[in-house]
């Protein structure tokens, strides 16, 4: 019990530092920017209002926007960053601490459940040691983006969903998470909700269980998750707009083609070594019921939701927007724990195996040349990701917005080329007009 704790307050520190250690020392991407922009807007009008002052948020051509207001996004990630973004000093990227803040409850919330479900010590270590070794998990989590709020409200989702096929009359608490998680983000909120009904239809004994989960509180609960859900989407309608002019030839093989990469890119990205996903299935075959098959049919079922509806122009790519995947990171690491704590060796060998298979990209750089890939040189990537912290990369935005700020006029134009490239500048330097 002891090692157990002190290696928890390891992890802690440890990972509380990969999240806020230099957080803000590059300037915001263009997605970042983004974000935070509108979140100064919802700050000063209550709306997300594409007219901030002089300047106009107008990403890809207004494609978000409708009567002036981004009505194509889900708005959770703005209305919750938006006294950080409206208070923010534009010289620096402290706006995304809310976000890294969330992502430290997400591991709380994580080791909080790891102790109710009683894992035992060994499992709960290479399960952390795991996680910890995950650089992807930690670099969507620093970013000033609704990956935070989307881990929170998946896994928020997934552990009341539990509790409701323990007692439904806890229902309201599934779909208020559910709810939040569709205000975050559409496409994370499909793969989950696709995920879990699969799961509820296969593992949730519905014969045997049909009338606990029809009392009048569930419906009824489940009647306002609907109701809201429209009212949501209807406000905030992703198909208003196209986001390409992309005319795949068939629907169908473009869909199936995007859920194989979903599922090879999980690997070229990172997110866990491919072959555990068939491993997985292999080791606990013999009890289908099991937490852990559960878990690896769920990410196959998220992936196939993920790739239905993402708006990804197949034709004109060659591998997934994987970023609509990264809630699923927890779950690939506590999958690569179990299967390696299957193993009939000592905790030392187990950890080692584990900093291979989660530290290391060298399984996944011998599994990309599999699909083909390009070669990827082994290295330890927490490693790497170590080393950016302490000596990070030269960005472009910062010494360009502090030169707008020391030379350039208030009044004056601005226009920038590439046109993704403005809002940085626009959030970093906001007193030019942007042409």
């Amino acid at each position: 019990m002891d090692s157990l704790r002190g290696f928890v307050l390891a992890f802690s520190a440890t990972s509380l530092f990969l999240l806020f250690f230099g957080l803000g020392q590059n300037s915001l991407w263009d997605d970042e920017a983004n974000t935070a922009l509108f979140g100064k807007s919802v700050w000063l009008s209550g709306d997300t209002n594409a007219l901030l002052g002089k300047n106009l948020i107008a990403f890809r051509g207004g494609l978000e926007l409708k009567d002036l207001k981004n009505r194509l996004i889900p708005p959770f990630q703005y209305y919750f960053i938006s006294p950080a973004a409206g208070l923010a000093d534009p010289r620096y990227s402290n706006v995304r601490i809310p976000f890294a803040l969330i992502a430290a409850i997400c591991l709380l919330g994580m080791l909080l459940w790891l102790k109710r479900i009683k894992l035992g010590s060994e499992n709960t270590i290479l399960f952390l040691f795991c996680l910890l070794g995950n650089t992807s998990w930690f670099l969507y989590h620093r970013q000033c983006r609704y990956y935070a709020l989307s881990t929170l409200f998946s896994l928020g989702a997934i552990f009341f969903y539990t509790r409701f096929l323990e007692d439904p009359v806890k229902a309201i608490w599934f779909f208020l998470t559910l709810l939040l998680l569709l205000s975050t983000h559409y496409i994370a909120f499909f793969g989950l909700a696709v995920a879990l009904l699969i799961d509820f239809t296969c593992f949730g004994d519905l014969g045997k269980n049909l009338g606990k989960y029809t009392q009048p509180k569930t419906l009824l609960a489940a009647g306002f998750f609907i109701a809201v859900t429209c009212a949501i989407v209807w406000m905030f309608n992703p198909l208003q707009n196209p986001v390409t002019s992309y005319q795949p030839e068939s629907v169908l093989l473009d869909k199936l083609k995007l859920w194989y990469w979903n599922l090879r890119d999980l690997n070229s990205c990172e997110f866990a070594w491919l072959g555990i996903l068939p491993i997985s299935i292999w080791v606990f075959r013999r009890n289908p019921f099991c937490l852990q098959f559960r878990i690896v049919v769920g990410v196959i079922v998220y992936a196939l939701g993920v790739s239905t509806v993402s708006p990804q122009p197949v034709g004109w790519s060659t591998v997934a927007d994987i970023r609509y995947m990264q809630a699923t990171i927890p779950a690939l690491a506590f999958l690569t724990a179990q299967v390696i704590s299957n193993l009939p060796w000592k905790l030392l060998p187990k950890l080692g195996l584990c900093f291979l298979f989660s530290w290391t990209n060298v399984p996944h750089s011998l599994t990309s040349r599999v699909f083909g890939e390009v070669h990827i040189p082994f290295q330890i990537t927490q490693a790497a990701f170590l080393q950016e912290l302490f000596f990070p990369n030269p960005e472009p935005y910062g010494p360009t917005a502090r030169w707008i700020r020391d030379h350039v006029s208030p009044d004056s134009t601005i226009w920038v080329l590439p046109d993704y490239m403005t809002y940085p500048l626009m959030f970093h330097a906001p007193d030019p007009v942007y042409a």
